[in-house]
């Protein structure tokens, strides 16, 4: 009886936090999970609370060098999958963007195998693209 009452509460706790997650991507709003120093994760948990906060790291964000070139590349990316989506990306979840180097070099070559040639060439530009990002990121670490 317990175990059935407990399954039923698990049920419904990941519906809901299914819906959650359906509400957030509707507002344009993305789960992100890092791995900080306890200290650093601590401040940030308090600082996300603040009025101001998604401006201030917004404009803290701004000022770092190749972050805009990267996200503006990720929306590249993203658009160019939503342009895909039916001919080339027909087996992925309609709701799928990758937000990691792999995934998206993965999704681009999923659209150059299935694509025409013009987007086969899109996607290629996007891919060559990728490469000095990655570098810039490795070289400072």
């Amino acid at each position: 009886m317990a175990s059935r009452v407990s399954d039923r509460r698990r049920t419904q706790l990941r519906k809901a936090k299914q819906a959650q997650r359906v509400r957030e991507r509707s507002r344009g709003m993305v789960h992100l999970q890092l791995t900080l120093p306890r200290e650093l994760a601590a401040k940030l948990r308090a600082a996300h609370r603040a009025p101001d906060f998604a401006s201030a790291l917004e404009r803290f964000l701004d000022d770092l060098p190749g972050v805009e070139a990267e996200a503006d590349l990720a929306r590249q990316i993203d658009a160019l999958i939503d342009q895909c989506r039916s001919t080339c990306l027909w087996f992925q979840r309609s709701d799928y963007y990758p937000r990691t180097r792999a995934d998206r070099l993965r999704v681009l070559d999923a659209i150059q195998r299935h694509a025409d040639r013009e987007t086969f060439i899109r996607a290629g530009r996007l891919k060559r693209c990728l490469s000095p990002i990655s570098s810039v990121d490795s070289a400072g670490s």
